[in-house]
């Protein structure tokens, strides 16, 4: 009888040992389950080779504008009258022979052309009258706004990549991280005023 009692007593701590085991990997399982569902999944959307453009904050003055020139300064004159620079970057200096390689590059690329003006939240670029220059706009941003990933070319972007311009490092923007790899890019494809035989 007592013989019974023990094995009975062990069955018992054994089988109360397994259900207290399972309960708690079920309590980790639910745990881990929900920390999954409250941690939102990060996406990076940059890519190196596309610009992407989060929404930036667009005057209402300005919206999508046509460019009637490039100024001997390389700022674009708009055919509302209105003067346009570049956030976050330094163009290639003026008494430079590529300079005007870089007042030809910006014809090519924006001239007669709609242009969408972008100022970055972070810094007062509108009264300075520097703003992120996107062309070659897709149709649906018409309609969709600047919710769009993808906003177009960046003329910002395409200057560094040409080496035609620099990044403006006194300046704290959005897109400086970025900027500083289109410029690095720059570098080592010896472009523009990277390139050996030229100093810009």
């Amino acid at each position: 009888m007592k013989r019974f009692s023990v094995v009975a007593l062990i069955i018992g701590v054994v089988t109360a040992a397994f259900l207290l085991s399972n309960l708690s990997c079920e309590r980790k399982s639910q745990s881990g389950d929900k920390l999954k569902k409250e941690t939102p999944e990060v996406l990076s959307i940059f890519d190196p080779t596309v610009f992407y453009a989060p929404p930036l904050r667009l005057p209402e003055e300005f919206k999508i504008k046509t460019v009637e020139a490039v100024l001997p300064n390389g700022n674009l004159k708009l055919t509302d009258g209105n003067e346009i620079g570049y956030a976050g970057i330094i163009l290639a200096d003026m008494t430079k022979p590529i300079f005007g390689e870089l007042l030809n590059f910006i014809w090519r690329e924006v001239g007669n052309k709609e242009i969408l003006i972008a100022y970055d939240p972070r810094i007062e670029t509108q009264e300075k009258g520097l703003a992120y220059i996107f062309y070659d706009i897709p149709p649906e941003l018409r309609t969709a706004g600047l919710e769009m990933k993808s906003q177009g070319k960046m003329l910002n972007k395409e200057l560094l990549e040409q080496g035609l311009a620099r990044v403006d490092q006194d300046t704290p923007f959005r897109y400086k991280k970025e900027f500083s790899l289109y410029e690095n890019k720059a570098k080592m494809g010896k472009k523009g005023v990277w390139g050996k035989s030229v100093s810009g």
